[in-house]
């Protein structure tokens, strides 16, 4: 006969067996995680170039005068910047995509991330609000003293108008995440826009004002798209840290992600209501991330505070 401690041992030990396979998979093969992947390429990309485009300034208008090895790198890097591009091009389903989104990030349009040169970053929570992990993350942020920026959906804001209120009155800002949360690739010129004014009515029916920044759900852009929210006179901010929280991503993993991709003038994606999984791991990981970013040197700021100080 198996004593209990030890037939206890075992199925924890198999349930772990089961569940790491299951959970690899959906953030390998989840569409949203593809959504996310498309987007970072283009990020990746539209960075890339402009890195790109500083190093050839500094470079001496004669290539004949540099050493072999140097030229060698120096097309390594061009070539590797072209195989980006392509994927930045793949991505937006245009042949001139990445040009035109890198324009947009040089006028700022399009904004992933703040000025390098303070250590000022800002805390994002996308689709909500909710009544059960909204306020949590409202207290988290209070009892920290920190001002972060909430992108909500319009949806949401009728369902929970008081919590809509809440975030404003204890000082957050609030950007739009579009009134259904649908992909804005996928719509025409005209629901772009009904997107982004019943989102808007929305907001204002209950605050009376609304900012004009956005993010597009999955951080998705196209060419037209930005155009026609850009017209609206919207800025469309992105993100440079991604915690992959809506995925129920352990608390460790959101630690490791946010210690690589932190830096100066970062903008972090978190969620504050759930899609198909919960939140508790975004619950969870909060003050240990405040804690760290601030023990690093860190100052919490919002997105327009952040837009402000990057001009």
């Amino acid at each position: 006969m198996i004593k209990k401690p030890r037939f206890i041992f075992i199925l924890l030990i198999l349930a772990i067996i089961i569940t790491l396979p299951v959970f690899a998979y959906i953030t390998r093969n989840h569409p949203t995680v593809n959504a996310y992947k498309e987007a970072e390429k283009v990020q990746a990309t539209v960075v890339d170039k402009d890195n790109s485009a500083s190093q050839k300034e500094s470079q001496p208008a004669e290539k004949e005068n540099q050493p072999a090895e140097q030229a060698k790198n120096s097309q390594k890097a061009e070539d590797h910047t072209s195989l980006d591009n392509q994927n930045a091009q793949a991505a937006n389903n245009s042949g001139d995509a990445e040009e035109s989104i890198a324009t947009f990030v040089k006028n700022k349009t399009v904004v992933y991330s703040g000025s390098p040169a303070k250590m000022q970053i800002a805390l994002t929570f996308d689709d909500g609000p909710d009544n059960k992990y909204t306020p949590k993350i409202l207290d988290i942020l209070k009892q920290n003293n920190i001002k972060a920026t909430f992108f909500v959906v319009g949806k949401n804001v009728k369902l929970y108008p008081n919590m809509l209120k809440l975030i404003s009155s204890e000082g957050h800002a609030i950007g739009s995440h579009t009134y259904s949360h649908s992909d804005l690739n996928k719509l025409t010129t005209d629901q772009v826009r009904a997107e982004m004014t019943n989102n808007e009515d929305a907001i204002d029916a209950i605050l009376g004002y609304h900012l004009k920044i956005m993010r597009p759900p999955y951080g998705l852009n196209s060419v037209q798209t930005i155009k026609t929210i850009a017209d609206m006179g919207y800025k469309v901010i992105d993100w440079s840290v991604d915690t992959m929280d809506w995925a129920g991503t352990p608390p460790a993993k959101i630690m490791e992600y946010v210690a690589k991709q932190t830096k100066p003038g970062a903008i972090i994606l978190h969620h504050c209501a759930p899609g198909k999984v919960g939140l508790d791991n975004t619950i969870n990981v909060l003050p240990n991330e405040i804690a760290t970013l601030k023990a690093k040197g860190y100052e919490f700021i919002t997105v327009p505070e952040l837009l402000n100080n990057n001009n």
